[in-house]
């Protein structure tokens, strides 16, 4: 058999669910079998392949055949090699250890090539378990997500993994090697090496039968006390690594001591006696469940970091509040620290701090002056002086008189427009020493991204406090004179007696030098880490458990080790031809570059609603059935209703209506790359977020469904695609969990900028029409977005959106993609051409597009006269009649007012906020948010 006929088996795409196994789509017939001229050919023609379900992407594995001369790894002719199941053993072991989950890279699909090996599967099995043992590789070594889409306070991002070779090494020898090999690509700090102990402890503690279970008693608890819990708590400490000898009842000393160096260690308020609120509870009353996964999220935290961390660096646990300087890789110095509020959080990051500031002013930033310092200035006008704080204009530069303006009118343009410097000396919120941190050893005048530094304090009573989380983001240190003494131990001058000599007293008359900097010799700069660990294992050898302040721990889990994030049911239609009576046709072609030929259809009925009882807020319960595949130009029975149905990555602007006794049939449109691409290898076509016709589908899409119809992953050309088995659904990991009725009571609506939860809950939960959902998003330009979502307690997470790719990247010669009606955008990197594409014809079939305005302040509806359906920006429109033909044309309706004010929902994000603004009515302007919604997209 000629190779091209391979290539053709190889790229021929069916979906085949119910025998994915049995019908690879990268198969190779048994007298060519996977011979080194095969699997390059076919590797390099694209860059995703499919088997069966699996979607797996070709880069990796051009480089890892590539180092081993494209010889087949894990097969020979038509059977498995011994590689095969020492991979199947690696990814069992590494999995555990590492804290990953096995059935992410060993799928039921990998296992079911495994098991039926044979000639016409033998290639689909080669390379789908190639795919399986890069991504884990790759997983152990540098983390499963993308940091910044787990929190807009996260400065790390995914390396990409390189180390083909050593995976080339791995499968080179003896099978008893590989799983060392691999293991070997993990992380070498001694942080990342004390999780997988303390997981690897946790994981004998479950086999045994878990931890002691404790009945938490109502009573406070003293030396001395009798109390039927005691036993209980006993065991649990001795789990924990405390020698007791007591066997009784009685709360003895020696379990007293225990406790106290328990809270001790992990960051508790210290105390002999239990109270029912003590922090004892937060370690030993959670599962040995609760704790693997607290201890996998660390993992994955630990991931983001280098491989191998300087043998001299600070190291700020933000979570513990607590700091350590390293040097020759031994801890010389441990103190306390104050860190970001929940609220305003200290971001993770790494940094350098390479000079120390004596005497430092401080200016504020505008969002600490409006959170913190306008309440007061409100109440007193005098506030700023009382403070040492001063007012200049920035257009000016002169100093402005607080009393001599109005700050009830426009109090934030006011803000704007000025700069708030607080004078130097030991009331300074900065107090006398300041360290900056640059992120960029190449940048020494450079600041981090959030203006975020290091610093003493005018308040040193706040270290004695054991919740620290009481700063606007930068790091207050309680040792702050002993680092920069530290700091500058080999520049001439800066001697401890020499330092106390030039930080001010706050004496009368006193004459010192403002913001003195003196910068560190080249050697002295040292890396700064600051990580929100909630696991990490003490100086004595303990496990150490701490409250998830930041909330990292939960969103890792939500975005990584949820099973929702997996594969999704779908039903399969298996009807179809003359017989169907009442059913969908999808007509169309797949594009050479789209992998499934099937479409897939949702049935779904309006939500209904409920009030709850605790916080009287409306609830909604969609009513969607689960996706049904449809394979293209065959009639597919299907009971009469409304449907969502989407192909590749788009979706149809509406609902398709099935009727009783009639065939409703919908016409894919075709996108030709034009010929201005030529010069462009490839080029990615995805979704035109920037248009109402796309936009709408997502308010669409969440409304009814609750998610998006696809699994969509990140790929490694950085766009959204759709995602195979064994990949995490990146994009459905929001859930809106925290606006449920058991949540939304504790949420808070506050001045500070990111606490916009519960409005955000409300405008969820009050959605009368998916226009309301129109506040949850936020737009760019260049078709991401933002969508907004509550977490707890009062915190707002701008989740991000990347392009939604409907191809993967598209060769110019491979003729077209085929897409619902909609709005497109075609991309090329060499010619850096960015063309809009309109499809040639488009309806909008939605069952109401009325904006409602249900979280307004006067919670008056609009009429259609005040916000209509949007324009459709020009398109020749195209619908399905009721006999299932398909319309032709339809006329583009005229704007409605205050539509060209981009006011309500449009690119610009903007409110009204007065009479007038924007061309808008009194009216309208009254219904407007007194807060602007990009606030809930920002620090």
């Amino acid at each position: 058999m000629k190779l091209n006929r391979v290539l053709s088996i190889c790229m021929s795409l069916s979906l085949g669910v119910q025998t994915a196994f049995a019908q690879s789509t990268v198969g190779a017939p048994a007298e060519v079998g996977n011979t080194p001229e095969v699997l390059q050919t076919m590797i390099t023609q694209k860059s995703i392949l499919k088997a069966g379900n699996a979607l797996f992407e070709t880069a990796g594995l051009v480089q890892l055949y590539a180092a081993r001369g494209n010889q087949p790894i894990w097969t020979k002719g038509s059977t498995t090699t011994a590689f095969a199941g020492a991979l199947k053993e690696m990814i069992l072991k590494l999995s555990i250890k590492h804290g990953l989950i096995a059935s992410d890279y060993w799928t039921d699909e990998i296992e079911a090539y495994f098991s039926g090996i044979n000639a016409s599967n033998s290639t689909a099995f080669e390379l789908a378990a190639s795919d399986a043992f890069i991504k884990i590789a790759s997983h152990i070594s540098n983390g499963q997500i993308e940091p910044t889409f787990l929190d807009n306070d996260v400065r790390f991002h995914k390396r990409n993994f390189t180390e083909f070779s050593v995976l080339a090494e791995a499968v080179a020898g003896s099978t008893a090697n590989m799983s060392a090999i691999v293991d070997n690509l993990a992380p070498e700090h001694h942080y990342y090496r004390d999780v997988v102990k303390i997981l690897a402890d946790l994981n004998k503690i479950k086999e045994s039968g878990g931890y002691a279970v404790i009945k938490k008693p109502t009573v406070t608890l003293t030396v001395g006390s009798k109390n039927f819990s005691v036993p209980a708590i006993r065991e649990r400490l001795i789990q924990q690594g405390y020698s007791l000898t007591g066997t009784d009842d009685i709360y003895d000393k020696e379990m007293a001591d225990a406790v106290q160096d328990l809270e001790k260690e992990n960051g508790f308020d210290v105390s002999a006696t239990i109270k029912p609120e003590s922090g004892l509870w937060n370690v030993i009353l959670p599962s040995v469940d609760f704790h693997i996964a607290q201890t996998q999220a660390n993992l994955e935290k630990l991931r983001w970091l280098p491989k191998k961390l300087e043998a001299n660096y600070i190291f700020a646990n933000i979570n513990a509040t607590e700091v350590k300087v390293y040097e020759n890789n031994q801890v010389i110095k441990s103190f306390k620290s104050i860190n970001g509020k929940v609220l305003r959080r200290t971001p993770m990051m790494k940094v350098y701090i390479n000079r120390v500031i004596f005497n430092p002013k401080w200016a504020a930033t505008e969002s600490v002056v409006i959170q913190d310092k306008l309440p007061k200035i409100l109440l007193n006008p005098n506030f700023l002086k009382e403070i040492n704080m001063v007012m200049i204009d920035r257009a000016t530069h002169q100093e402005v008189d607080p009393s001599s303006v109005n700050w009830r009118v426009n109090s934030r343009d006011i803000i704007k427009k000025h700069d708030f410097v607080m004078g130097p000396g030991p009331k300074n919120a900065l107090g006398v020493f300041k360290f900056p941190l640059m992120p960029d050893l190449n940048k020494p005048d450079e600041k981090n991204s959030d203006d975020i530094f290091m610093h003493f304090t005018d308040n040193p009573t706040l270290f004695k406090e054991y919740d620290r989380h009481l700063s606007s983001g930068c790091v207050r240190l309680e040792m702050a004179e002993w680092l920069a003494g530290y700091l500058l131990r080999s520049v001439p001058g800066y001697d401890p007696a020499s330092i106390r000599g030039i930080v001010a007293k706050g004496t009368p008359n006193e004459s010192f030098r403002t913001d003195f900097e003196v910068k560190l010799p080249p050697a002295s700069v040292i890396a700064v880490y600051t990580v929100p660990l909630t696991v990490e294992r003490t100086a004595s050898g303990k496990a150490r458990f701490m409250r998830d302040y930041y909330l990292h721990d939960k969103r890792i889990q939500a975005n990584i080790m949820a099973s929702n994030l997996r594969s999704r049911v779908t039903k399969t239609s298996e009807t179809t031809g003359d017989e169907v009576k009442t059913g969908l046709r999808v007509n169309g072609e797949r594009g050479a570059s789209q992998y499934f030929s099937v479409a897939l259809a949702s049935r779904c009925e309006e939500p209904t609603f409920a009030i709850g009882s605790r916080s009287s807020s409306r609830s909604a319960t969609r009513r969607c059935d689960a996706p049904v595949q449809i394979k293209l130009n065959e009639t597919s029975e299907l009971p009469a209703g409304r449907y969502l149905v989407g192909f590749e990555n788009t979706i149809f602007p509406g609902f398709v209506n099935v009727q009783s006794g009639k065939i409703t049939q919908i016409q894919l449109q075709k996108i030709v790359v034009p010929t201005q691409f030529s010069r462009d290898t490839t080029v990615k076509i995805y979704r035109d977020m920037t248009s109402l016709t796309e936009q709408k589908k997502v308010y669409f899409e969440k409304f009814y469904l609750g998610q998006n119809l696809f699994r969509q992953t990140l790929r490694s050309f950085g766009d959204f695609y759709l995602a195979g088995l064994g990949d995490i659904d990146v994009v459905n990991s929001t859930n809106y969990s925290y606006c449920s009725e058991t949540n939304i009571a504790g949420l808070e609506l506050s001045r500070q900028i990111r606490e916009h939860a519960k409005y955000i809950c409300e405008s969820y939960n009050s959605a009368r029409t998916m226009m309301d959902y129109a506040d949850l998003y936020n737009f760019q330009t260049n078709s991401t977005y933002q969508e907004a979502v509550a977490d707890q307690t009062g915190d707002v997470v701008p989740k991000r959106h990347l392009r939604y790719l409907v191809a993967a990247p598209v060769s110019t010669s491979s003729g077209f993609v085929s897409v619902m009606p909609g709005v497109y955008r075609i991309n090329g990197e060499q010619s850096k051409l960015d063309t809009r594409i309109q499809t040639g014809s488009l309806v909008e079939s939605y069952s109401s597009l009325r904006r409602t305005f249900g979280n307004s302040k006067t919670g008056v509806e609009l009429g259609d006269s005040d916000v209509a359906t949007p324009p459709t920006e020009g398109l020749i429109a195209i619908g399905i009649n009721a006999d299932g033909t398909i319309q032709t044309a339809a006329p583009v309706r005229p704007k409605a007012p205050c539509e060209d004010a981009k006011m309500w929902r449009t690119a610009s994000r903007s409110y009204c906020v007065s009479e007038n603004q924007e061309g808008c009515s009194i009216r309208n302007t009254q219904m407007c948010q007194e807060v602007r919604l990009d606030l809930r997209f920002r620090k």
